[in-house]
């Protein structure tokens, strides 16, 4: 088989390099309880890629949200208190972040909506 070469070590204290794309590489949902988790619509601008996917394929909104990343690379679930710093240190980091939405108590355990109101 094919060798793979190791990613280089960044020098200590450094992120290492991070591969960008159209999307949002973080985003940040507020609320560690279990619950609701709430997502605010437009929060982010979905990539071409996936709006073609999309049309495409006459796949519907959530559907392409469980199937596809949309454009996301990664969730992190924050108390509220820390949103700012944290959202802070990754942008010092290049990344690109977003506030996504934040988590609601529920009564039957979870789910996802989607609030238009909240973009």
């Amino acid at each position: 088989g094919a060798e793979m070469t190791p990613a280089p070590t960044p020098p200590p204290g450094k992120s290492p390099p991070v591969k960008k794309n159209d999307g949002v590489s973080v985003g940040i949902i507020v609320g560690v309880s279990a619950g609701v988790l709430v997502i605010a619509g437009g929060a982010w601008a979905v990539p071409p890629l996936f709006e073609y996917l999309v049309q495409a394929g006459g796949v519907e909104r959530d559907e392409a949200h469980q199937v596809f990343n949309m454009g996301v690379g990664l969730v992190l679930v924050v108390d509220q208190e820390d949103e700012a710093a944290v959202a802070a240190d990754l942008r010092e980091r290049g990344e690109v972040v977003s506030h996504l939405g934040h988590v609601e108590d529920a009564a039957d355990g979870g789910g996802v909506v989607w609030r238009e109101d909240l973009a």
